[in-house]
């Protein structure tokens, strides 16, 4: 869901099935490389939560705050404050069953809710 910050209507919502592996992706996430001037703040683990005060992605330097629910399922929340539209983007994953057969499938599939 990507939104404005502070009327919090919804510009977006879309639902994405895709094959992935989770230990890359989060890999990607927690590795994100410095962009211009941009430079990703370490993560603060506290419980399940990984927060990152700032950390460079394709919207921009955003605030993220990953919640672990359990092996299966995680939230991600980026916060985008700077530029003239601040907005909030929330992905919502679980794993809904196994891949297919292909090499480059064989993690799980999962539901991301963006």
């Amino acid at each position: 869901m990507v939104a404005h910050r502070k009327p919090k209507h919804r510009l977006l919502e879309r639902e994405l099935t895709a094959c992935v592996d989770p230990t890359v992706a989060m890999k990607a996430t927690f590795s994100s490389p410095s962009v211009g001037s941009c430079v990703s703040a370490r993560p603060e683990k506290k419980n399940n939560q990984y927060t990152f005060a700032n950390r460079c992605d394709f919207m921009g330097p955003v605030s993220t705050v990953i919640t672990v629910h359990s092996e299966e399922s995680y939230t991600e929340q980026n916060e985008l404050s700077e530029g003239q539209m601040p907005r909030v983007e929330l992905v919502v994953a679980h794993r809904i069953g196994d891949c297919g057969a292909g090499p480059e499938q064989n993690s799980g599939a999962k539901t991301l809710s963006h």
